[in-house]
């Protein structure tokens, strides 16, 4: 703070105007009693608005005193010296007492301490910061000027339209932006304006409710570039989806629609058929059944699927088509019967909680992650994977030991992670096998298998633990010169 000498880093007050400076020579107060008028008071609070500025808003306001602040702490800039009227509420409530009137709290704060304030801001706060002072305005038009990726929307969820657009304005530079949740926005067509359309690759709409179909062609026409896109929980149609699928074909790379409900089969085929650069498509909690992915010679190549709680779902069959698939979600599918995946460069499949689904035919040799928990009507399975390194089986009821060793002994040389919890299936001898025969083995979990003996359960453990303690010395043996 001021010291009472001089420092080469404090702003100079002539770098602002004055109280008395702002104010016109015209301006008659008489008309309220002393200096406690409320347009007195808001000429205390705004020194750098010109009283003619106060005067109109004022008048605007219907002479709400607390109305017309608010509309002065808006983002709009109001001079033209490039100053901008929006002082942080809480500072000029906390001070006002304090300092004398139509001084700026921050006026006498070295440059190196306000830079200090600002490391402790969040963005959406730094932007207000930017409205108290020249300095101020310096230090966050170059902060925000380096933000690319806006993602947490929390503060502007119960914002209206105009502040919320004029606060993404104030980052020249974003191309990801998030308006999650933000359910009462409406002015859709006016973000590429806001946004500078041309950067954004990637924009979250997820569960802004008044999104409709037409929005979704302007925003299109207004991000080219757009990459990333959520509709998660909105209300659109497969007129949308026929829209995405002719002015984004080429371009989007991702799309999530997880639980729009109004979409149909009809409008995904547009999109698998259509967009040629579509590399991840989530449809979780939808209504769409697989036999919406129609294979195209020229359509989507997709390296990511997600149909979780799709109760439509009930047989599903994804052989050579599509070989690019690296990532399959299928769980939650109640209705889910049988699968049969021919997949050569899965990595990661997760059919968790499909109750009901009682055979599987896997052939995916590139496998690492396989997850099976809770399909406890699971009979029949086929698997050829010969890489995997986490294995969950927990709650597979039905699935019988022959099948669980099968599994486990065709990658033993891999496995690190096994989850065979509430097996009641697994005898003894096959437990202690599976623990004994996978060398790099760190996590073994036969909780609740109640077929095993407490002496098969003690070998398992001895085994783990022979199992983590080479572990440990092969990493801190010295390397080989």
């Amino acid at each position: 703070m001021d010291t009472g000498h001089s420092n080469p880093w404090t702003i100079p007050a002539k770098s602002r105007p004055s109280h008395q400076e702002s104010r016109s020579s015209s301006v008659d107060l008489a008309a309220s009693p002393g200096n406690s008028s409320p347009l007195q008071l808001l000429c205390d609070m705004f020194p750098l608005v010109d009283i003619q500025t106060i005067k109109r808003v004022f008048a605007r306001s219907g002479q709400n005193p607390s109305v017309c602040a608010e509309m002065l702490l808006s983002l709009q800039p109001l001079s033209d010296d490039g100053s901008y009227n929006n002082f942080a509420a809480g500072i000029v409530a906390s001070t006002s007492d304090a300092h004398q009137t139509g001084s700026d709290p921050f006026l006498h704060l070295p440059v190196d301490s306000v830079k200090i304030i600002a490391r402790f801001l969040t963005l959406f706060d730094l932007a207000v910061f930017g409205c108290v002072n020249r300095e101020c305005k310096r230090l966050a038009e170059k902060e925000l000027s380096a933000v690319t990726v806006l993602n947490n929307a929390g503060g502007l969820r119960q914002a209206s339209d105009e502040k919320i657009l004029k606060m993404l304005a104030r980052f020249p530079n974003l191309t990801s932006v998030s308006l999650y949740k933000c359910c009462g926005f409406r002015c859709f067509s006016l973000l590429p304006v806001a946004l500078r359309g041309a950067n954004i690759t990637s924009l979250n709409l997820a569960f802004c409710e008044n999104i409709a179909d037409v929005d979704v062609r302007v925003l299109l026409v207004g991000f080219p570039s757009l990459q990333h896109l959520d509709l998660s929980g909105t209300s659109i149609t497969d007129e949308a989806l026929e829209t995405i699928s002719v002015m984004a074909a080429e371009t989007l790379r991702r799309l999530i629609l997880s639980m729009v409900k109004s979409i149909s089969d009809f409008g995904i085929n547009f999109i698998h058929t259509r967009c040629t650069a579509l590399q991840q498509l989530d449809l979780r909690g939808t209504h769409i059944s697989p036999g919406a992915l129609e294979i195209s010679p020229n359509g989507a190549r997709l390296t990511a699927l997600y149909m979780s709680a799709c109760k439509r779902v009930s047989r599903i069959v994804l052989l050579q088509d599509f070989s690019m698939l690296k990532t399959l979600v299928l769980s939650s599918n109640l209705n889910m019967l049988e699968a049969t995946l021919s997949l050569p460069h899965l990595n990661l499949l997760n059919m968790s909680s499909s109750k009901q689904l009682s055979r599987l035919s896997l052939d995916a040799p590139e496998l690492i992650i396989m997850n099976l928990s809770g399909c406890s009507g699971l009979l029949h399975a086929g698997f050829t994977p010969s890489a995997l390194q986490r294995i969950n089986l927990y709650n597979c009821r039905s699935l019988s030991s022959a099948s669980i060793a099968s599994l486990i002994l065709a990658n033993r040389e891999f496995l690190r992670d096994i989850d065979i919890r509430g097996c009641p299936q697994l005898m003894d001898t096959d437990a202690v096998l599976f623990a004994q025969q996978c060398p790099i083995i760190q996590r073994f979990d036969v909780t609740g298998c109640k077929s095993l003996s407490a002496h098969a359960i003690s070998q398992v453990n001895r085994a783990i633990a022979s199992s983590l303690e080479r572990s440990r010395l092969l990493e801190e043996r010295p390397p080989s010169r």
